[in-house]
């Protein structure tokens, strides 16, 4: 932006010298960042689903099996 006057001292001579800088603003653009590229999700498909306590006026077992999924509970409870 402009110059400015600095005093350096010499190490060896001992003297002072007046030195010029001249100071300036750089304005850097941002970049755009790279966006990741987009893996497919794994596909995964259950085989069966385990319960301890099945609840069976909750009908969980027929909605499963209608998906194709086999369930196993270990104890049967009606809340009748």
């Amino acid at each position: 932006m402009g110059d400015q006057s600095i005093a350096v001292k010499n190490a060896t001579l001992g003297a002072t010298a007046p030195v010029v800088v001249e100071t300036t603003t750089a304005v850097v653009e941002p970049q755009p960042v790279a966006q990741p590229v987009a893996q497919p999700a794994p596909v995964a498909e259950p085989v069966a689903a385990a319960f301890i306590i099945e609840l069976n006026p909750l009908k969980g077992r027929e909605k499963i099996e209608a998906a194709g999924v086999k369930v196993v509970s270990m104890l049967d409870y009606d809340l009748d």
